[in-house]
């Protein structure tokens, strides 16, 4: 090839990668924006809690199992460490729930949650202690497509 042939064609690329690369011009990035993986929830349906401090009935109710103290043969305990960890048991059937979190008793939002119901860890979008009084504790608990409450004692 012949050098002015080459020089233009090299001039003809330098262009395009330079006007390519004006086009492309990268944002800063809102961190609010992005979602990580696990925090928000599958189903887009804000759950009304309200109704749910009205009853201080120790429980713990989900889609698919619900615990309630009143009901007899059903133990509760929690930890007196002050993290949140509470355990259930169901004597007649062997039901289990397991729930637990590094946050103290609270109102708000608990880290690091997590929920095990007869002993299969159950993915969690989000966790919080939605009311507490002296008596009782109000806590929500979100799985993808499962609004789960648990009121226990304090």
């Amino acid at each position: 090839m012949k050098p002015i042939v080459t020089a233009t064609l090299l001039t003809a690329l330098s262009l395009t990668i330079a006007a390519c690369s004006r086009n492309h011009r990268e944002d800063p990035i809102d961190p609010g924006w992005i979602e990580e993986p696990g925090l928000r929830p599958e189903d887009p349906e804000k759950f009304d809690f309200t109704p749910e401090l009205s009853n201080d009935a120790l429980r713990f109710t989900s889609n698919d199992l619900s615990l309630r103290y009143d009901d007899g043969g059903i133990l509760f305990s929690r930890s007196t460490s002050g993290n949140v960890t509470v355990e259930i048991v169901e004597l007649a059937t062997g039901h289990s729930v397991s729930f637990s979190s590094e946050s103290l008793w609270d109102e708000g939002p608990l880290k690091a949650p997590s929920l095990k119901i007869n002993g299969s860890e159950i993915k969690i979008t989000e966790a919080s202690i939605e009311h507490i009084n002296e008596k009782s504790a109000w806590i929500y608990i979100h799985a993808p497509k499962n609004h789960i409450v648990l009121v226990i004692d304090r």
